[in-house]
């Protein structure tokens, strides 16, 4: 009735199709558990353009500066973040970030601003669209909130609650 499934064919196909399942098994799995995170949190939004899914509210204090903006991220755990200057909107960060696990929700970015500095950063979400980051730049020390409320954010990194409304 069955067929011998020990052949020398079957047994490679098996493996194959078994690391397919389990990889698009992970991708589906992120991306359901980031669906339900987008529509439990107001902070954050939903959509699809050219594979950029989930953009998250960021708030980042550098040094004693204050800086608001987002961050974009697609289905491959690798997006963009852009950030401007509470104090001067001319100042403007654009950079890239990436997960190293998934699983761990953790990351690391670096950003670029027009006025020549820099910064690097590590980032451990607490669901797969909100989180905290911190790194260094060439201003000094750097912390940020991503998908957090102001409150949120506030209580995270001391940020003053009325620079971010």
């Amino acid at each position: 009735m069955f067929k011998n499934l020990t052949t020398p064919k079957t047994i490679p196909a098996a493996i194959i199709g078994g690391f397919l399942i389990w990889g698009y098994g992970e991708v589906a799995v992120f991306v359901g558990k980031t669906i339900w995170d987008v529509v439990m949190n107001p902070y954050v939004e939903f959509v699809y353009d050219n594979n950029q899914i989930v953009t998250s509210r960021v708030v980042a204090k550098v040094d004693k500066k204050y800086f608001v903006g987002t961050a974009t991220g697609d289905i491959d755990g690798k997006g963009t973040i852009k950030i401007k200057s509470i104090e001067d909107s001319s100042v403007k960060c654009i950079g890239s970030f990436q997960y190293v696990s998934r699983k761990l929700l953790s990351g690391k970015g670096t950003l670029n601003c027009n006025d020549g500095n820099t910064a690097i950063f590590n980032f451990q979400g607490r669901d797969n669209i909100s989180g905290e980051g911190f790194g260094r730049s060439t201003l000094g020390p750097v912390s940020f909130t991503y998908g957090y409320s102001p409150d949120e954010s506030s209580s995270a990194i001391n940020v003053p609650t009325n620079l971010m409304r």
